[in-house]
């Protein structure tokens, strides 16, 4: 066994058994997070009205760009400091982004006020039930940098799978009694927020701190916000406007059409939370000469993930999905994007290099040409205008991130 692995390691260049270690428990609750968000969307696939499920997930597209100003840069920023060591800014961070989040509640009161204004109580009321979580849920997810920087990826497999797991478990019985949509948004928020609190309170009185900071910790989180803010509201737009612009039940579909690549996306993303501390403890030089070697051999795995999907995606959707039959076509393409997915470990080293310039660069082209995309195709051809927005603003983005990479 050893002698294999020592081969696997010279021949992709990469700390094999690292991979392994981390990457089982990571892989792992991947996995089980990714059945248990696969049984909920099968549950409100076959158990409620389309535009039901379509504003459910129109809310919570909203609720992610609430969030914005709970300053989510500073989890990354968080596990490169304690990667490093630095054990004393916990604190800081989670007090600084809760008093940011304030921010976010704001603006979904006055959303929710706007709604009043246009007679439509049910988003309304759903926006006053986001405005009490918004500066809470996110922040308290901040035990997932702690964990990820100590390396603890046992902790935090089992902890990201028992919140996972209980939300869903939750929302389906809510969804097998009741097709009320507030219902659902409330348990949602409400489950979410106080798992992530008493998983967070546990590992601050569990986990061994020092006095040692990175005094750039916040500006640095902030920047790395600011670099996704324009990121973050385009891909969440595509749903906004669908459902503006077109229809609930058409951003139910559309958001179906979207859950295998997201899962696969979430099961292998585990590779990127590998890298990050990996990447904060080597040298910019040593990642340059090695990482593009290491990214090309990962297509060895990728590509058979693509050519099978393509084949059976239709069964799978006419078992799981019989009623949205129009997600297959949208579902195909739309996986095609999994053809980038190697690429994305470029975006994780430059955030590790704290190359700032390069970050702003890469995601405003990124969020500015799919903002342009959407806002032209979506209203004219639909959902279909949403998937080849998607696509193309995928293909041309990485091509930035790879010239930026070596420049």
């Amino acid at each position: 066994m050893n002698s294999l692995l020592d081969r696997a390691e010279k021949y992709f260049k990469t700390d094999i058994r690292y991979i392994i270690n981390g990457g089982f428990w990571l892989t792992s609750a991947k996995i089980l997070s990714s059945v248990a968000s696969l049984i909920s969307s099968v549950a409100f696939a076959n158990l409620l009205p389309e535009e039901t499920y379509g504003t459910f997930r129109y809310v919570l597209s909203v609720a992610s760009l609430l969030a914005i100003p709970t300053l989510h840069g500073i989890e990354t920023a968080l596990t490169r400091s304690i990667a490093k060591g630095n054990m004393g800014d916990i604190n800081l961070a989670l007090r600084t982004r809760i008093k940011w989040g304030l921010w976010g509640g704001l603006a979904s009161l006055a959303l929710a006020g706007y709604y009043y204004w246009a007679g439509n109580n049910i988003l309304c009321l759903s926006f006053l039930i986001t405005a009490i979580f918004t500066p809470f849920m996110d922040s308290f997810h901040l035990y997932a940098s702690v964990l990820n920087g100590r390396k603890k990826f046992n902790s935090l497999a089992k902890d990201e799978v028992m919140t996972r797991m209980s939300v869903s478990l939750l929302l389906v019985a809510i969804v097998f009694f009741s097709d009320n949509v507030l219902l659902i948004i409330l348990a949602f928020f409400l489950t979410t927020t106080v798992f992530r609190f008493f998983i967070l309170s546990y590992h601050l009185r569990n986990e061994k701190s020092n006095d040692q900071s990175d005094p750039d910790i916040i500006n640095y989180g902030k920047h790395l916000t600011a670099v996704g803010i324009f990121s973050r509201f385009s891909t969440q737009l595509d749903k906004i406007l669908i459902f503006q612009t077109v229809s609930g039940s058409a951003l139910a579909a559309f958001f179906l059409a979207l859950i295998p690549l997201k899962l696969t996306q979430n099961i292998l993303g585990g590779l990127n939370m590998l890298a990050m501390p990996k990447f904060s403890a080597s040298s910019k030089e040593q990642i340059k000469r090695t990482l593009p070697k290491k990214v090309a051999r990962l297509y060895i795995f990728v590509i058979p993930i693509i050519i099978c999907f393509i084949l059976i995606s239709p069964y799978i959707y006419n078992f799981l999905y019989p009623l949205y039959p129009e997600s297959i076509l949208m579902s195909q393409l739309l996986f095609l994007q999994l053809l980038l997915f190697p690429l994305a470990l470029f975006s994780t080293a430059i955030t590790a290099f704290q190359e700032k310039k390069k970050l702003y660069i890469y995601s405003s082209f990124f969020a500015f040409v799919r903002i342009g995309l959407l806002l032209v195709l979506v209203p004219t051809y639909g959902v279909f205008g949403a998937v080849t927005a998607i696509i193309t603003t995928s293909a041309i983005s990485n091509i930035v991130l790879i010239i930026l990479f070596f420049r």
